[in-house]
């Protein structure tokens, strides 16, 4: 039996973490471009994504802290 069809195993995502996550998402992508346009460093970049996960708690974004500093 697929796991879709079981009801109850997931818990859908709450208003506030959904926030959280979009803001945490805004955030890094702004600095992203910071970082591409070399406006700010590598170290830079890695202090503001810790002080951004510190802030926002995300769940899903941490899942891709390694891909978006390339």
């Amino acid at each position: 039996m697929p796991a879709t069809s079981q009801k109850g195993l997931v818990k859908p995502m709450s208003h506030e973490l959904l926030l959280r996550e979009a803001k945490y998402q805004s955030s890094m992508r702004m600095f992203h471009t910071l970082l591409n346009k070399g406006i700010i460093t590598q170290g830079d970049y890695a202090e503001a994504e810790h002080l951004m996960r510190e802030k926002y708690h995300p769940l899903l974004g941490t899942l891709f802290v390694d891909l978006n500093a390339e």
